[in-house]
C-alpha cells in the first residue's frame, strides 16, 4: 500500500511550505518545493490534493496572488507532464479506472463508528480537543504560520470526516490531521514559558506515550487470546490442510485453491492461492474490475480446490455459482470441494 510514501511525500510538501512563512524566508524555493512534493503526494494516492489544496487555499484566503499564481504554475506544470506520461503508456481507460473508478466503494458509516463511538478513540479525543483550541487561536493570532498550519490542522480533519463516508474507510484516513496536531503542539509548547512550558510538555509527552502504549497492550491481549483460545488450534488445522494439499492431493504449479472466508490456510499457499485481497473485491462496485480471468480458471479448472471453514451447498463467489466443484473428504476443521473433470494449468 502507497499509505506510508504518502504520508512521507505530504510531510516534506507541508514542511516545505511552512518553512516559507517564517520572518526572514526566501518564498519561491519552498513553495516550489511544496508543490513538487504535493503533486509526488497525489500521483502516490488521491489524498495528495490536501498536500495541494491546503497552500492553494491559504495563499487564496492571504490574497497572495503572486505566490498563488507561482504555486499553480509549478504544480500544473508536474501534473500535466506525469498525467500526460500515464495516458499515452497507460491509456485513458486504465488512468481513468484508477483515478476515479477506484474510490466507487460505495457509502457507509462504518468510518463514524469504528472511530468516533468506539471505546480507543477516547485515546486520541484529547488530541482533537487540544488541537481546536490551537486552531481557534492560532486563526485569530498575528502569526502567519501558526494561521496556515491551523487552516491545515482544520481542513485535513474535516476531509477525512467528508471522505470517511466511502465504505472501507478506518482511522488512517485521519493520518495528516494526527501528524499536523503533533506539529501544532510542538509550536504551542515553544510559545509558552518556563514552568509552564515544562509541565505542558510533560503533560503532553505522557498523553502521547498512553497512546502509542495501547496499541502494544491490545496486541498482546490478541496474542494471548490466540494462543490460549482456538486460534492455535486453527493455525495447526490450516497447516495440515497446505499440507494435505500438497503431498496428499499433489496439487501442482500452477493449479490454485480458493479460500472461502479469512484463514490463517492463506498463509500457507502463497502463490496458489486465488483471490487473495477478497476486501478489496467486496467493498468494490461490481463493474469495478475485469473478473474475466478469475470466472475461466473456475469454469476450466486453473482452480482446483475451493475450501471454507464451514460446508456450502454449492460454490457460490461474487454474484456466480460453480456446480462443478463437488465435496471431498478433507482434513478435519474445512469442508473441501474439488473441481470435477480435466483440471488445467496455465
Amino acid at each position: 500500500r502507497p499509505d506510508s510514501l504518502y504520508l512521507l511525500l505530504f510531510a516534506l510538501s507541508m514542511g516545505s511550505f511552512l518553512g516559507t512563512l517564517r520572518p526572514g524566508s526566501s518564498r519561491t524555493p519552498g513553495l516550489m518545493a511544496s508543490a513538487f512534493f504535493g503533486c509526488l503526494a497525489v500521483l502516490a494516492k488521491q489524498s495528495g490534493v490536501l498536500a495541494l489544496g491546503i497552500p492553494w487555499l491559504f495563499l487564496l484566503w492571504q490574497r497572495q496572488y503572486r505566490d498563488l499564481f507561482r504555486f499553480s504554475a509549478v504544480a500544473a506544470t508536474v501534473l500535466t507532464l506525469a498525467f500526460g506520461a500515464l495516458y499515452r503508456h497507460y491509456g485513458a481507460d486504465s488512468l481513468g479506472g484508477n483515478l476515479i473508478d477506484g474510490l466507487k466503494n460505495g457509502l457507509s458509516a462504518d468510518f463514524y463508528r469504528h472511530v468516533f463511538f468506539e471505546r480507543r478513540y477516547l485515546l486520541n479525543v484529547g488530541f482533537h480537543a487540544v488541537g481546536m483550541l490551537f486552531v481557534v487561536r492560532s486563526l485569530r493570532g498575528p502569526h502567519l504560520q501558526r494561521k496556515a498550519l491551523a487552516l491545515a490542522v482544520l481542513i485535513t480533519f474535516l476531509f477525512a470526516l467528508l471522505t470517511g463516508a466511502k465504505s472501507g474507510s478506518r482511522l488512517n484516513y485521519l493520518l495528516e490531521n494526527f501528524l499536523l496536531l503533533y506539529v501544532a503542539f510542538a509550536l504551542w509548547i515553544t510559545d509558552l514559558a518556563g514552568a509552564g512550558r515544562r509541565w505542558m510538555s510533560y503533560l503532553m509527552l505522557g498523553y502521547a506515550g498512553l497512546t502509542l502504549l495501547a496499541g502494544p497492550m491490545r496486541l498482546q491481549a490478541w496474542v494471548s487470546s490466540i494462543e490460549a483460545g482456538p486460534g492455535r488450534e486453527r493455525y495447526r488445522q490450516a497447516a495440515r490442510m497446505a499440507h494435505w494439499l500438497r503431498d496428499e492431493q499433489k496439487l501442482q504449479p500452477g493449479q490454485l485453491v480458493l479460500v472461502l472466508g479469512r484463514d490463517p490456510v492463506e498463509h500457507f499457499l502463497v502463490g496458489q492461492g486465488a483471490m487473495g485481497q477478497k476486501d478489496i473485491l467486496f467493498y468494490s462496485g461490481p463493474q469495478l474490475f475485469d473478473r474475466t480471468v478469475f470466472e475461466q480458471c473456475m469454469t476450466e479448472g486453473t482452480i482446483r480446490f475451493v475450501i471454507s471453514r464451514t460446508p456450502v451447498p454449492v460454490v457460490r463467489f461474487l454474484g456466480r455459482t460453480y456446480p462443478a466443484f463437488l465435496p471431498v473428504p478433507g482434513p478435519e476443521g474445512y469442508a473441501v470441494r474439488e473441481r470435477t473433470g480435466a483440471i488445467t494449468t496455465p
